[in-house]
């Protein structure tokens, strides 16, 4: 019989709190059968961070994109280095994009237009 295991598909191993203890949570992981997990960015330098962590971390996979809470901060020559990253052997999805109203830290025009230029960006990868 095979045995099976979990994949976490989104967690954000690049945030600082999680700095000084990266290696105990990723053998933490692998002692509860999680086999794999997707780091994911939510700005350039987060995306950048995820995917030197999957460089790094055998088990670990990157997910690069733009998060619309940041939608302000955004600017066109992020998509220069996204462009760069995609190629990138364990960047396996994209993210965090999409629209997220309920918080409010940005607005529903510039998530709109984060979102359209995210998705106009994928369809080419």
């Amino acid at each position: 019989m095979m045995k099976s295991y979990y994949v976490d598909t989104h967690c954000h191993l690049w945030h600082l709190e999680f700095y000084d203890d990266l290696k105990e949570i990723l053998n933490d992981c692998q002692d509860n059968n999680v086999r794999y997990l997707i780091n994911v960015g939510v700005d350039s330098q987060s995306s950048l961070q995820a995917v030197s962590q999957a460089k790094r971390y055998k088990n670990v996979y990157a997910a690069v994109g733009h998060h619309p809470h940041y939608a302000l901060s955004f600017k066109d020559c992020d998509l220069l280095l996204f462009e760069k990253l995609v190629k990138r052997r364990k960047v396996v999805a994209i993210g965090e994009i999409g629209l997220d109203f309920y918080r409010k830290i940005s607005n529903r025009k510039s998530q709109i237009l984060l979102l359209d230029k995210m998705l106009d960006f994928w369809k080419k990868h």
